[in-house]
């Protein structure tokens, strides 16, 4: 049954959107690699020592999204939260139209697909196997099996969470800024009541994208992308991406944006939408020490994504109780993005 008006998250929202919006980005901020400050003491969930504080030096995402954690990208442009984008995202954004791969750079990502699939293959955990990346693509899905909270170790959603990264765009120079805000809002998809998470990007300290992300974990602790509603600022106004989707609509249905128990040489996919979405990832491994200007990493999670309709790779470092903390494209985007500041929802 769907929830009332008050309670959902209108899939036509443009540029005013009915959530709470991180604060706006200076021009001065990009130009000097500088952060306002907002009282966050950088909580450490691991106990691990703080990074000495110095500028920030942008390593940005790939605007994808995007995510794309908060993932987004199927046109060149990484997301923090959600899958290659298209985030992640991100985180994961997309902007196909913009984006310019040459026969030469995609011949070189299907080389080095295949040679990682070659290399990497290993029985599938329960995870990979509710969302497999090869043969038909049909992923069943019991909306008994999902709620509670998103507390994965690798990719914790916290209502109240949010999250800033800088970096460069697609042509390593222009500088980036993303904001992830994890909101108190649900939206129901098939059944599941979503969470719903803001993925903002600005570039040169203007706005270029706006996005609302769909996440959901089931009881195995898997958690699942169910589409996004993404909006890019042309001419001054929010044009509506045609890379946004949704689960259950149409040709969509739900990918796995984080495994319960990710082991290395494990592929998955994020996001399943011919025509607008088609991304999977690969498990790396231990990423080892990772240093980002919010703190140092003893130790991370590395990913590779790769989206089929803008045959973009990129790589993603997690950590234990944050989130990605890096993201860096590895084929024709020259895409960087690290986490600057994380502030922890009250409470936690």
């Amino acid at each position: 049954m769907e929830r009332p008006e008050s309670s959902r998250v209108s899939p036509g929202i443009a540029p005013n959107f009915a959530l709470p919006i991180v604060e706006s980005v200076r021009p001065s901020e990009l130009r000097h690699g500088r952060t306002p400050q907002t009282g966050d003491a950088n909580p450490r969930p691991d106990g691990e020592a703080p990074t000495p504080t110095a500028p920030s030096r942008l390593l940005r995402q790939s605007s994808s999204r995007r995510p794309k954690i908060l993932g987004r990208k199927e046109s060149g442009v990484l997301h923090r939260f959600g899958p290659t984008r298209t985030s992640l995202r991100c985180s994961r954004r997309k902007r196909s139209s913009r984006s310019r791969i040459t026969p030469a750079g995609a011949l070189v990502a299907v080389l080095a697909l295949l040679v990682g699939c070659d290399s990497e293959q290993q029985s599938p955990t329960d995870g990979a196997r509710l969302a497999p990346t090869q043969g038909r693509y049909s992923p069943a899905i019991d909306p008994r099996q999902f709620g509670g909270p998103i507390d994965n170790a690798y990719l914790p959603l916290r209502p109240g969470t949010s999250f800033r990264y800088h970096g460069v765009g697609d042509d390593g120079r222009t500088r980036e800024v993303n904001t992830v805000a994890v909101t108190h809002r649900t939206k129901r998809i098939m059944g599941i009541d979503a969470t719903v998470v803001l993925d903002q990007v600005f570039s040169g300290g203007r706005p270029e994208e706006r996005t609302l992300d769909w996440y959901a974990q089931d009881r195995q602790g898997n958690v699942w992308y169910l589409g996004e509603d993404s909006r890019n600022y042309e001419d001054g106004h929010w044009v509506r991406d045609e890379g946004s989707w949704q689960a259950g609509v149409g040709n969509g249905k739900p990918g796995i944006i984080m495994l319960a128990k990710p082991t290395p040489g494990e592929a998955y996919r994020q996001e399943y939408s011919p025509g607008h979405a088609l991304d999977q990832a690969r498990v790396l491994g231990q990423g080892g020490p990772v240093a980002v200007p919010y703190r140092q990493f003893r130790q991370t999670l590395a990913t590779r994504e790769y989206s089929s309709i803008d045959h973009q790779f990129e790589k993603k470092y997690y950590a234990r109780g944050v989130g990605v903390i890096k993201e860096q494209a590895l084929t024709a985007s020259k895409e960087r993005s690290e986490l600057v500041r994380r502030k922890a929802a009250t409470g936690h």
